[in-house]
């Protein structure tokens, strides 16, 4: 396309779809990462990487940005919050963000929470016994002839896996 001076140049959206993908991707080959963790850094990316931040004196303002935006989402699961705590006080111990910064993220967040319905107890799980583990106290156990419990406290830890066969 020819241009003449003074013609704009109609900016083209960017599209961020296959960088945000390639980080996901990124991610997942990590094999020292949970799947929590892995939730909370997907969405955070998925936050981030589209603002382009050139400097890190920008990343407070940012950090403020997603605490407002997902405030619901992080205080919905005790892993989000406990995921945004360990990047708060790494962000804050790097003097990326401020103490300021941090108690009024904590405050939208205590908003957030207050805003979450009512919570019903957790009815506590039973511990089911399985042939694939330990028969008598339910803990996993590696895979091999002879079962033995990963507990510790568990009286009866030697078990013939043939005998379950």
């Amino acid at each position: 396309m020819r241009l003449t001076p003074g013609d704009e140049i109609r900016q083209l959206p960017v599209d961020d779809t296959w960088l945000l993908r390639k980080h996901r991707e990124l991610l997942g080959d990590f094999t020292d990462m949970d799947a929590k963790e892995m939730d909370y850094m997907v969405e955070w990316d998925a936050y981030i990487l589209p603002k382009h931040l050139s400097s890190p004196q920008y990343l407070p303002r940012a950090f403020l940005g997603f605490v407002k935006e997902k405030a619901s989402w992080i205080v919905a699961k005790r892993s989000r919050a406990e995921e945004f705590s360990k990047h708060a006080s790494i962000l804050l111990a790097r003097r990326v963000v401020s103490e300021v910064e941090i108690g009024e993220a904590t405050q939208r967040l205590n908003e957030a929470r207050l805003q979450l319905p009512a919570e019903v107890p957790e009815q506590p799980r039973l511990k089911l016994k399985s042939a694939s583990g330990c028969v008598a106290c339910g803990d996993p156990v590696p895979i091999s002839t002879m079962l033995v419990c990963s507990n510790k406290v568990c009286g009866k830890s030697d078990f013939m896996a043939a005998s379950y066969h």
